[in-house]
């Protein structure tokens, strides 16, 4: 015999979705790698797999001509290689029982319960995506490529100098191409001393990262806690006054013309973050992307009834993959949290 209830599907999922739609353009969650890399996302997703092309050779070479008669040098070869990518698919229920429809009277209180769900459901997956993507852990989110490459050996970004990266990234040894300007992170280390290393690290690899990309407004920068702390106990002495207003501890971070979000998610707990936590972090958006099937980035399905369950259930989902097709215009610095 079929349930009754008192709310149809359409009803609980026009609630369920009215708050998702408000909730996303306040963007008030701090979750702010996570939102950096969607408010970027690309809907573009298609195939049983994601193919990266790797920009990793020259063409052709140029031949120098004085009499116009020497013979021109036709060596050439490909350009590109391809690296490859399995989506990941991760998916959250929010669910509403034949007891909570009897538990709670009241249109009100009802609507409360499922906004309240909705709600948890939405900010926990947001957390466990932005967890795999800094810490590299979350076995529902294991297929989703991740940044931390100093934890793992197939992260985007790695702590040890240009010319000696090699973690496999979309089926590619960074170290197969070290020589090549594009595979390899920026970095630098403040050897837990910010306050004698901590600038010099900052100026230089921003720097490197100002030289390497071509869209510097696609820079998104983040910084640890104490990573800022250590900052502004530096500058204090010539930040103190801004504008009229007087201010002993003035929390913004910029250096070298980059913004720093100061986040308390880049890790710090891991194999190598724990003796070597992340400080500042800079990521290119140009370069390392979120792909998403069409309307599968966090979004909801609508409720329905669950055949053999008193419960109707809507799917929270994600459906994507994290790429990166160039490494110079990022930028990792570690230990400078004290």
């Amino acid at each position: 015999m079929a349930t009754t209830w008192s709310f149809s599907d359409e009803f609980i999922s026009t609630t369920a979705l009215k708050y998702l739609a408000n909730q996303r353009q306040m963007q008030d969650r701090p979750r702010w790698v996570a939102d950096a890399l969607i408010s970027e996302k690309m809907e573009d997703g298609e195939g049983h797999t994601l193919v990266v092309p790797w920009d990793v050779q020259r063409h052709s070479s140029s031949t120098r001509m004085i009499t116009g008669y020497e013979e021109v040098n036709l060596d050439v070869q490909t350009v590109m290689k391809a690296g490859r990518e399995e989506w990941a698919y991760v998916v959250s229920p929010v669910v509403w029982s034949i007891r909570d429809e009897k538990q709670n009277s009241g249109q009100a209180k009802k609507i409360s319960i499922i906004e309240r769900r909705t709600k948890d459901t939405d900010l926990r997956m947001l957390q466990e995506f932005e967890t795999r993507l800094l810490a590299a852990t979350g076995d529902a989110w294991a297929d989703l490529n991740t940044l931390n490459g100093c934890d793992t050996t197939v992260g985007f970004l790695e702590r040890d100098v240009v010319g000696s990266q090699t973690n496999v990234v979309h089926d590619v040894s960074k170290g197969t191409y070290s020589a090549l300007v594009g595979f390899q992170n920026q970095t630098g280390d403040a050897g837990g001393a910010a306050s004698t290393n901590l600038l010099d690290q900052l100026r230089l690899t921003n720097l490197r990262v100002m030289d390497a990309t071509k869209d510097p407004t696609k820079l998104k920068s983040f910084c640890s806690i104490a990573g800022a702390n250590e900052y502004n106990g530096i500058v204090q002495t010539n930040e103190r006054y801004t504008g009229e207003a007087r201010d002993a501890a003035r929390l913004q971070v910029l250096a070298g013309g980059l913004l720093y979000q100061p986040t308390s998610a880049l890790p710090n707990a891991g194999s190598d973050t724990t003796g070597k936590p992340w400080s500042f972090l800079t990521l290119d958006c140009n370069a390392i992307k979120l792909h998403t099937m069409p309307g599968m980035c966090m979004s909801m399905t609508e409720f329905r009834e669950i055949d053999g369950y008193r419960v109707k259930a809507a799917m929270m989902e994600f459906f994507g993959q994290l790429t990166i097709d160039y490494f110079a215009s990022s930028s990792l610095i570690v230990d400078a949290d004290a």
